[in-house]
């Protein structure tokens, strides 16, 4: 429970604005979305996926290897791809993050300060938190990146409660239309 606690503040405390303000213009100004985790982070860009579809943006997410690497390889410059990795030493994805740039495609990763991934990344999300003693329930590092998502979703979602572009009112229909 610490440790869950210990999480929470540290986003509070650590999560550069600047950083969330460029992701949250990338997200709104993306023809598509795709989120990118494997192991147990694909869970992390299941969610991102959950969260970003009501926006009427096209969303999607691949917890697949070789999937990533075919879909990134047909990405182009108007589309965001969101990696999540916690360690962002994961050598697939880290040759998918290679991909990405080679072909131009606008990267936010959430990830590790530092790590390979973060230095491939054109915005980096990180938190640091402590690796878990259980590797096998990889809790904190996945509600901090889960929280991560739902503060971009937040964003993406004020922005367009503010915005005065086209898509304000496409937005704001399908919020009301995914409310049950």
């Amino acid at each position: 429970m610490a440790d869950i606690q210990s999480t929470v503040i540290n986003i509070g405390q650590n999560l550069d604005p600047s950083k969330i303000d460029k992701a949250t213009k990338l997200l709104t100004s993306a023809k598509s979305i795709t989120f990118f985790g494997l192991g147990g982070s694909g869970p992390v860009a299941m969610d991102g996926q959950h969260k970003f579809f009501r926006f009427g943006i096209p969303v999607v997410a691949h917890t697949d290897y070789i999937n990533q690497r075919m879909i990134v390889s047909m990405m182009d410059d108007d589309d965001i791809l969101v990696l999540i990795s916690f360690t962002g030493r994961t050598t697939e994805i880290i040759k998918t993050a290679k991909i990405a740039k080679k072909n131009n495609i606008k990267t936010i990763a959430l990830t590790s300060k530092n790590s390979p991934l973060a230095k491939l990344a054109a915005v980096v999300l990180h938190v640091d938190v402590p690796l878990e003693n259980n590797l096998h329930i990889p809790m904190t590092s996945r509600l901090a990146h889960l929280a991560i998502i739902d503060i971009l979703s937040a964003t993406v979602s004020s922005y367009f409660g503010r915005a005065y572009d086209s898509k304000k009112e496409e937005v704001i229909k399908n919020l009301e239309k995914t409310r049950l």
